[in-house]
C-alpha cells in the first residue's frame, strides 16, 4: 500500500495567454516556468483555462474517469468569441458592406466571407483562429457611388467601429 500515483501534466494552451485553475485553486498564468501541474491520479481533477480577452473558458476533467492526455500533454485550443464590427461612412450613408477574411489560418474550416448593413453591428466568428486576430477586406457599397475597399484588423471578443470616408 503506497501513496496515490502522481502524474505531471504539461499544459499547452493556444493562444498561450491563459490563467490556469485546478480544482478551483488558481495556479497563475501559463508560462515557460509555469506549464506543468502535478495531479494525484486517485481522483478526477477539474482543470480550467481562461483567456477572458478573447475566448470562452476551456474546462477539462483529468483523472481515472476523465481525460488522460496523450504523452501527459494537455493541449487546449481556445475557441474565440465572436467580434462585433460596425462600419459607418463619412458622410453618413445607407448601404452594404462586404467582409472578407484575407489572412485565414492554415487549415481553418471556413474563412469569413459575408455581407451586412452599414451602421449595424455584424458578428464576426473566430472559430479555428490560432492568433485570435483577423485581417478583413471591407467593401463598402453605397447607391450612386463606386465601391470602396478598406482593410481592418479585428481581435476575437472585441467590438470595433470603423469609419470609411467616401470620396466626393
Amino acid at each position: 500500500p503506497g501513496g496515490a500515483e502522481m502524474k505531471t501534466i504539461t499544459i499547452v494552451p493556444s493562444p498561450t495567454s491563459a490563467l490556469i485553475t485546478v480544482d478551483g485553486v488558481s495556479q497563475g498564468y501559463w508560462g515557460p516556468k509555469n506549464d506543468k501541474i502535478a495531479l494525484d491520479m486517485s481522483r478526477d481533477h477539474e482543470i480550467v483555462l481562461r483567456n477572458d480577452e478573447c475566448c470562452a473558458p476551456e474546462v477539462r476533467r483529468i483523472g481515472p474517469t476523465g481525460e488522460l492526455p496523450e504523452n501527459d500533454r494537455l493541449v487546449v485550443r481556445f475557441k474565440g468569441r465572436p467580434a462585433r464590427l460596425t462600419v459607418v461612412t463619412d458622410p453618413a450613408q445607407k448601404g452594404k458592406v462586404g467582409i472578407r477574411e484575407i489572412d485565414p489560418d492554415p487549415g481553418q474550416q471556413k474563412p469569413v466571407d459575408s455581407w451586412g448593413d452599414l451602421g449595424s453591428a455584424i458578428n464576426v466568428p473566430f472559430s479555428g483562429d490560432l492568433d485570435m486576430r483577423k485581417t478583413l477586406l471591407l467593401t463598402v457599397s453605397v447607391p450612386g457611388r463606386p465601391p470602396k475597399n478598406e482593410r481592418v484588423e479585428l481581435q476575437a471578443g472585441k467590438s470595433l467601429t470603423k469609419q470609411v470616408t467616401l470620396d466626393d
